[in-house]
């Protein structure tokens, strides 16, 4: 499963245009939307019996 993204106001946009976010190329792109952007639906927990992190079913 994904997280949501619930969009971005114009606002929002037209900051990250100022920003340069999606523009360059190669080593100088800078993305427009990263992953933090998008929040978690909590897909890990720390198990502690085991002493590993798994994926929630």
């Amino acid at each position: 499963m994904s997280g949501t993204f619930k969009g971005l106001t114009q606002a929002q946009i037209d900051k990250r245009i100022r920003e340069g976010r999606g523009q360059g190329i190669g080593p100088d792109y800078k993305l427009f939307i990263y992953t933090r952007d998008v929040s978690s639906l909590g897909g890990a927990v720390a198990n502690f019996s085991s002493g590993r992190n798994r994926p929630v079913a």
